[in-house]
């Protein structure tokens, strides 16, 4: 019986280790201990097992039960009896293993962030771009002969009387599938291709904060033809404030005004500037004004959508009035009297 190698200790993660997790260590790991870089072969091996097996949801749910591996004989890198891997090869056996192809995926997207005020969504706007697409040329590649395009390559074993299976990254394509041609006399010479776009980006009226604005393809590009390229994305982030206007919601504005207690009750002409022209009211056809109340003019918001809403705030004298002179008010309130202004 051979001793099982912990494969959670060869990558150097716990457990609970996430997918992602679990694929930096094992590039890292792979990167510094590959034969081609004077790595050592067998710990690269042991390192390519164990990344096969935990990458892998249904190999590594086997992994971590052991009473599972007796259903799946053929799990991670174990031992094998070699007849029944012979039954296999040359009669196509119960189990017989196929080399399985990668699957192809999309690349990383390429994100920007595009800083906007609110003067700047109140109308549609549009930003031309000019980008640099590093791309690999695909006419120059062909399919790795070493691994037949699947990108792994399986090692067989013989440890006594048992032949021991490992499959491991393709030491020839580094796990891409596909080569550079040899002798390729491409145009490209066998660098990158640097390809010069330019686009447009519409940018709508009150956009919201986080909005995303996609180009499909256009972000990083595959080294391979199986895979796909990522996307361009352009993420839009509004400061919703100004030294005049808050946002509230998506296009309701938000002005403070602060006046004096008289200006409260007798009135007050006020300018308030907004992005289009300004606003020119007195406060006085709103009435007497009370701070705690929201005043709204409506179809004056962000991108003419919204509504202005007016808050008020209100600047209370320090005064001290004499008994005299809170009888004096109430007897002017009462009788439509202008109060006093002032005490002594």
């Amino acid at each position: 019986m051979v001793e099982k190698d912990n494969y959670y200790s060869i990558l150097g993660v716990n457990k609970n280790a996430s997918d992602s997790e679990i694929k930096k260590a094992y590039h890292k790991l792979a990167l510094q201990n590959h034969p081609d870089k004077g790595g050592d072969n067998e710990k690269f091996q042991k390192i390519s097992v164990a990344y096969e097996t935990l990458s892998d949801p249904e190999k590594r749910n086997i992994y971590d039960n052991p009473h599972l591996q007796n259903q799946n004989p053929f799990f991670g890198g174990g031992v094998f009896n070699p007849f029944d891997h012979i039954f296999q090869q040359q009669f196509g056996g119960h189990h017989h293993h196929q080399q399985q192809h990668p699957q192809p995926k999309k690349c990383n997207p390429t994100v920007f962030k595009v800083n906007l005020k609110l003067n700047d969504i109140h109308k549609e706007i549009k930003k031309n771009y000019r980008i640099n697409i590093k791309k690999t040329c695909l006419k120059c590649k062909e399919t790795c002969d070493v691994c037949a395009g699947s990108g792994q390559q399986t090692i067989r074993r013989q440890m006594g009387p048992m032949i021991q299976m490992l499959t491991q990254v393709c030491s020839s394509c580094g796990g891409s599938g596909e080569n550079v041609k040899r002798n390729s006399n491409c145009e490209c010479e066998g660098k990158e291709i640097l390809e010069e776009k330019k686009i447009e980006v519409v940018i709508p009226k009150c956009v919201m904060n986080g909005h995303q604005i996609i180009f499909k393809d256009l972000g990083e590009q595959p080294t391979n033809s199986k895979d796909k390229p990522g996307d361009l994305i352009f993420t839009i982030n509004v400061i919703e404030s100004d030294e005049n206007f808050t946002r509230r919601g998506t296009s309701d504005l938000i002005h403070k005004v602060r006046i004096t207690l008289e200006e409260s009750l007798i009135g007050k002409d006020i300018e308030i500037a907004h992005y289009d022209d300004p606003i020119k009211l007195n406060i006085n056809t709103l009435g007497i004004i009370n701070p705690n109340k929201e005043y709204i003019l409506f179809n004056m918001g962000l991108g003419g959508a919204g509504n202005l809403i007016l808050r008020f705030e209100i600047d209370y004298p320090e005064i001290t009035l004499s008994t005299e002179q809170i009888e004096m008010f109430k007897a002017g309130f009462l009788s439509g009297v202008p109060p006093p202004r002032g005490g002594n």
